[in-house]
Formats: structure tokens, sequence, C-alpha cells
């Protein structure tokens, strides 16, 4: 029986966004009742968390 393998790593990319996709992402997640920075430290967390 054969087992595949695989990298566990995680690979990140840098994303350049214009301020106005910025801007409206910031209005939509407003409209949900969530802030940017909120929206952003829960999907895209940044720093030393793992």
């Amino acid at each position: 029986m054969s087992q595949s393998t695989g990298s566990t790593e995680q690979e990140y990319a840098n994303l350049t966004v214009s301020a106005e996709f910025r801007d409206k992402v910031r209005v939509a997640k407003a409209e949900d009742g969530l802030s940017y920075e909120d929206y952003l430290k829960q999907y895209l967390p940044v720093g030393g968390e793992a």
C-alpha cells in the first residue's frame, strides 16, 4: 500500500490591493457588522501566530 506524502508547510504570498478595493471591502464588512480589521484578523492571521 502506498502512502502519498505532502508538505504541511503553509505558503504565503503578498497581495497588493488598490485603495479603492480595500475601501469596498471595508464598506461590505461594515454592512455585515464586522470591522475590516476584525475581518483581516479572522481570515488573514499575520505575525507570530501559527
